[in-house]
């Protein structure tokens, strides 16, 4: 569930700038994300170095109170990437 405005943040639902096109969320709140999809390989710091490697970190102020968010482009969900298949020498039996 997406939030509609900024103060959602503080809910735990990532927001979607249209100016920017970006989405914004807390790590807290993705991290959780991942716990209930039952993904539990990467901890929080490797999670962190990954989505700042792939997209935007930064404070901002909501609603009178300081949050560090993540953000990640609308292009990494809009985008219909093609399959690679890589190149298998087959072996006779």
């Amino acid at each position: 569930h997406k939030g509609e405005r900024w103060e959602d943040i503080h809910q735990g639902r990532p927001y979607y700038d249209p100016e920017t096109e970006l989405h914004w969320f807390r790590l807290q709140d993705f991290m959780k994300l991942l716990e209930r999809e039952n993904f539990k390989v990467w901890g929080r710091n490797k999670v962190g170095k990954l989505l700042s490697d792939l997209g935007t970190k930064k404070g901002k102020n909501i609603g009178g109170k300081f949050v560090n968010l993540f953000a990640v482009p609308d292009s990494l969900f809009t985008a219909d990437p093609e399959a690679i298949i890589p190149d298998v020498p087959v072996e006779p039996i």
